[in-house]
């Protein structure tokens, strides 16, 4: 349990950075499309940050254990939706742009799209690799502990279990 906590901490943490990162990035683009100025006061720095911090918090909607697909589709909307409300509603409190301008509204959410899509893209290739790397240490541990367990039966790889296979060689292949 504790590791799930930390992995999800871990998550959120990273999950923040690529926000920030994105945010700074949507910010830039924003300001040369829809505005002349190229001074920015030292405030939207702060801005930014809470609104990473909260953006990064919809990590909790996604469990810690495996869903379904259907339920993981479901919580990947509502996590897209929270991270819209999160933006739109700090763009217009923090007075980034106006909602009354659909325009601006609509860059805005393609620019959250873009980024949402690129943050959830990396975060499942990292899932994918750590799960293969457990996959690999997994098997290497059974492969350990099946070496252990002939060893103490004394089992040298050549006798087999009537009407079983030997557990320590390989199926063959059909």
């Amino acid at each position: 349990m504790e590791y799930m906590i930390m992995r999800k901490i871990k998550e959120i943490f990273l999950t923040f950075c690529m926000i920030t990162t994105g945010i700074v990035f949507a910010t830039l683009v924003y300001i040369k499309v829809y505005y002349a100025m190229n001074d920015v006061g030292a405030d939207i720095l702060w801005q930014i940050l809470l609104t990473s911090l909260l953006c990064s918090l919809g990590n909790l909607i996604h469990p810690v254990h495996e869903v379904g697909k259907r339920r993981f589709r479901v919580n990947l909307l509502l996590h897209y939706l929270y991270i819209n409300v999160v933006v739109l509603g700090a763009g217009s409190r923090f007075e980034w742009f106006d909602l009354g301008v659909p325009v601006m509204v609509a860059g805005m959410m393609a620019l959250i799209l873009v980024i949402f899509a690129a943050i959830s893209a990396v975060n499942w290739t990292m899932e994918i690799r750590e799960s293969r790397r457990l996959n690999e240490k997994l098997l290497e541990f059974q492969s350990k502990k099946l070496q252990t367990e002939a060893a103490k039966a004394g089992v040298t790889g050549t006798t087999e279990e009537p009407g079983r296979k030997n557990r320590t060689e390989p199926d063959e292949i059909l």
